[in-house]
């Protein structure tokens, strides 16, 4: 599985407080240690051009390959034009992303970060969330 994230999930994005942030990204950096797990984050300055909803391409054995598009309300698709035009987006995402090695330290650097705003601001309730946003394909 690639999982494509945009930079400002790490920063701009605070689910809850700055410790369950430093929760949600340790469990994204512990998750994506595991070979069939990959992530990778899409620079703020490089995601405008197709990080505008989060969106999922299955494939595989004997389905179809179909694509799930967020929006008002999800949309699951096996049109193949649909589809290949969420894998060329996908694609083209891809190549603005940071290497794994270079997502996992971007991911460590958001950690550090948020551990520090932990530190300084009073405790929150002991609350574990776990939040994605970007794009997946498997």
């Amino acid at each position: 599985m690639i999982v494509l994230i945009d930079e400002a999930v790490l920063y701009g994005r605070a689910v809850g407080s700055p410790a369950i942030m430093t929760q949600q990204l340790q469990h994204i950096l512990d998750a994506s240690d595991d070979l069939w797990l990959s992530v990778q984050v899409v620079p703020s300055n490089q995601a405008i051009c197709g990080m505008s909803g989060a969106f999922d391409i299955a494939s595989g054995g004997d389905i179809p390959d179909t694509v799930r598009m967020d929006g008002i309300a999800d949309q699951v698709s096996d049109d193949q034009g649909l589809v290949d035009r969420a894998s060329a987006k996908f694609d083209l995402l891809r190549g603005y992303a940071l290497s794994r090695g270079q997502s996992r330290e971007a991911i460590t650097e958001a950690i550090d970060h948020w551990r520090a705003q932990a530190s300084a601001s009073p405790s929150a309730p002991a609350v574990t969330a776990i939040t994605a946003a970007g794009t997946a394909s498997s």
